[in-house]
């Protein structure tokens, strides 16, 4: 209000007060550079607004004027250095755009970084994300492509290539570049989720894989998790009303799994059962909100390693924990290996055949598939 009556002097005090004593927040940051901006202090201004940046790259409106510093300075002459810096920040400002679910102007974003850098692989590989997640695989494809011509060792460019060629139904190309990515960077989460738990979730898309394939796929999977010595805590009362459920996805935000869970979240008669929600999801918003509103306990477990989620687990001491994530991307097959619950139920499916070709058997074989569909993406910084 004081900057918009134009007492910038008593806006820009108040704020820089606000900034040293408040905890680090973009938005009181992002105003105060805009205070700055607005009476001429543009090396204050400019440093504000790249922290901000740097320190929460998804913070959208810092971009723009950011941006705009940038070009700024390039009428003076375009040096290699701040074409090199507008780049950087365009791919990011399509970073931020894609987390939030703007493909098309995400992909605009990465677009435009290219036409100032032709030669910046990790462009490429984002480009090629938002393309398919609009639907463009055939350009999607050429784009990882392009990415690892510049940069045949950019993990993230070899697992959206083969995200691109799994959605045209290239399953065994892309199991290929899951494979390539994954030995590039093995601690790459979505690169290792597609070429190991990932891959059985695409398997009932493989035309040319019998039901016997299938079924040994799965079992070599499960062979490799072996079980984690240790033993859930039970109740003492149990089994005494209420009963403690706990539900497990990384998908409590804008999706099919949430659409189907949020209901019955929402109903569950709390005389009868004690909800807890482990949030394995990295991206939040309304949904997530929603949820977290509900009468229930919500624990945070994306980024926590596998011995620290199960312990948490372990000491709500639940009677029973659903994991709704199946083989999809975000799972913790290997965290459930550790038995943090005394009794786990394998997750919420639908039922369907697995083979949906033309068959003359009268009864195909059903196959549990997860409610959620497998996001397979990877964004580069």
């Amino acid at each position: 209000m004081l900057a918009g009556a134009g007492r910038l002097e008593e806006a820009r005090e108040l704020l820089a007060k606000a900034v040293a004593e408040m905890p680090p927040d973009p938005r009181l940051w992002h105003n105060h550079a805009l205070v700055l901006l607005d009476m001429g202090n543009h090396a204050k201004a400019e440093a504000l607004f790249f922290g901000i940046l740097n320190r929460w790259p998804g913070f959208l409106p810092s971009y723009k004027p950011a941006l705009k510093i940038i070009r700024t300075k390039m009428l003076s002459g375009h040096s290699s250095a701040l074409v090199r810096q507008l780049s950087v920040v365009l791919n990011n400002e399509g970073n931020a755009l894609q987390g939030v679910g703007d493909h098309e102007s995400a992909a605009r974003a990465y677009r435009e970084a290219i036409s100032q850098d032709d030669g910046y692989a990790n462009a490429w590989a984002n480009l090629s994300n938002s393309l398919r997640m609009m639907g463009l695989v055939s350009e999607a494809e050429s784009s990882a492509r392009r990415a690892i011509a510049l940069h045949a060792g950019h993990a993230g460019a070899w697992n959206n290539l083969g995200c691109a060629l799994v959605d045209q139904g290239r399953h065994a190309e892309g199991r290929d570049a899951f494979g390539k990515a994954n030995q590039i960077d093995p601690s790459g989460l979505e690169a290792k989720h597609n070429s190991e738990s990932g891959t059985l979730f695409n398997l009932m898309f493989e035309q040319n894989l019998d039901d016997a394939g299938f079924l040994n796929a799965h079992v070599a999977w499960g062979r490799s998790l072996l079980p984690v010595p240790g033993r859930p805590r039970c109740r003492p009362d149990f089994p005494a009303a209420p009963l403690r459920v706990g539900f497990l996805s990384a998908d409590f935000r804008q999706h099919a799994m949430a659409m189907f869970v949020t209901p019955l979240l929402q109903h569950l008669d709390r005389s009868s059962f004690e909800v807890f929600c482990y949030a394995a999801n990295e991206n939040r918003d309304g949904v997530t909100a929603l949820i977290r509103s509900l009468p229930l306990a919500w624990r945070q477990v994306h980024g926590m390693d596998d011995n620290r989620c199960a312990e948490l687990i372990r000491n709500d001491q639940l009677d029973i924990l659903i994991d709704l994530c199946g083989h999809t991307s975000g799972n913790r097959a290997a965290m459930l290996r550790h038995r943090p619950s005394p009794r786990s139920p394998p997750g919420l499916y639908t039922w369907q055949p697995r083979d949906i070709r033309a068959s003359t058997s009268a009864s195909p074989t059903a196959i549990p598939i997860p409610v959620r569909t497998a996001m397979r993406s990877t964004r580069n910084g």
